[in-house]
């Protein structure tokens, strides 16, 4: 789509001369839809001298071989904004203004943070991570417990790029766009890096910044053919295989009750207990389900919420998670309750009541 675009210039240094007032205008392709070379020309009025500020990541050239004079040609690599300035000046005023080439269409950006939610730059040690588009934490949720994609919308491989947060970088960070026919509202990100089989490396995601900073960080808009949005997406500090299996199986399976420790001592699980299940979301929510056999009515299913982690811990299976007991049987003994990494298929609930230590262990189902 070609344009003429004419501004008032920006900033001004005036002398005393009859020159007259500069009038910036560039006419050009400021919308092209593809990458490519395209040439930009100045069509403004009484500038005796007209330079063209271009930056280092963009390459031009003009007839004289000098970013001077009345048109410059650019050769646009990538889809994304690309800035450049024009200074004119007379003999009464010297004039700048910056242009923006919004190359392709508009869309839903997706950039990689680190874990104090600063660009992840330096092509993160040749790693490749897709992200995958959601239209709710519970589609999310229901595919993690699945352990499939079938309700994820799209997908995109993030790819290295000098241009997030909305300018020009010299470090490239990984970035990519949703582009789809999507209907316009809130959307949600989740970021997997590839598996790789033929190691023990087990895939950074997401996950842990979904439940530190909740799904509003992972939060994309999409308003097709006029807006366009980014989310810079959490991952997790590390790529620590027990680490991150933690993190992804603690939120995508259940455990099932398989003992019961008190004061160091290993009790068994009685029959009743026996088909106990805890599970956790992503949402920072648990449920502990009794089953069909309730102990003679004297439990009922518990449900709280979790926290305790910290989105820039390096191993999370050292950390120990707080458990708050909103309903059923838990919050009624009137404790404070903990979770802990046991291995890989294990974990441990502990908690004090009547004077004893109380360590129920579950086994990941």
């Amino acid at each position: 789509m070609k344009k003429t675009i004419k501004l008032i210039a920006i900033s001004a240094v005036l002398f005393t001369s009859c020159a007259k007032d500069i009038e910036m205008c560039v006419d050009g392709n400021f919308a092209p839809e593809k990458p490519g070379t395209y040439t930009y020309t100045w069509c403004g009025a009484n500038a005796d001298r007209i330079q063209w500020v271009i930056p280092s990541n963009i390459l031009w050239s003009t007839s004289d071989g000098f970013p001077e004079g009345e048109s410059i040609t650019l050769e646009l690599t990538q889809e994304g904004p690309s800035f450049f300035t024009v200074s004119a000046e007379n003999k009464r005023m010297d004039a700048s203004m910056q242009y923006e080439i919004k190359v392709g269409t508009y869309g839903a950006r997706v950039e990689l943070n680190d874990c104090s939610n600063s660009p992840l730059v330096n092509g993160n040690g040749g790693e490749n991570f897709r992200a995958y588009l959601y239209l709710s934490i519970t589609d999310l949720q229901n595919d993690l417990r699945n352990n499939n994609f079938n309700n994820c919308l799209d997908s995109i491989t993030l790819e290295s790029s000098n241009y997030y947060n909305f300018d020009i970088h010299d470090q490239p960070s990984l970035t990519g766009e949703f582009k789809g026919d999507y209907a316009n509202g809130d959307y949600l990100v989740y970021v997997q890096e590839f598996e790789k089989p033929s190691s023990s490396f087990y895939s950074r995601n997401n996950l842990i910044s979904l439940l530190v900073y909740g799904a509003s960080y992972a939060t994309i808009i999409i308003q097709n053919g006029d807006y366009d949005d980014r989310v810079g997406i959490v991952v997790n500090p590390n790529s620590e295989s027990n680490s991150n299996k933690f993190i992804k199986n603690l939120v995508s399976k259940s455990y099932l009750l398989t003992d019961v420790m008190i004061n160091g001592s290993s009790q068994g699980v009685s029959t009743c207990n026996a088909d106990d299940i805890i599970t956790f979301n992503i949402d920072g929510t648990w449920i502990y389900d009794v089953g069909s056999d309730n102990c003679m009515g004297n439990q009922t299913t518990s449900q709280g919420t979790f926290y305790g982690f910290s989105a820039c811990t390096n191993d999370v299976t050292s950390s120990t998670l707080n458990l708050t007991a909103d309903s059923g049987s838990m919050a009624g003994l009137g404790t404070n309750y903990y979770l802990t990494y046991y291995s890989n298929t294990k974990i441990q609930l502990s908690y004090y009541f009547n004077g004893s230590n109380i360590v129920q262990e579950f086994t990941i189902q």
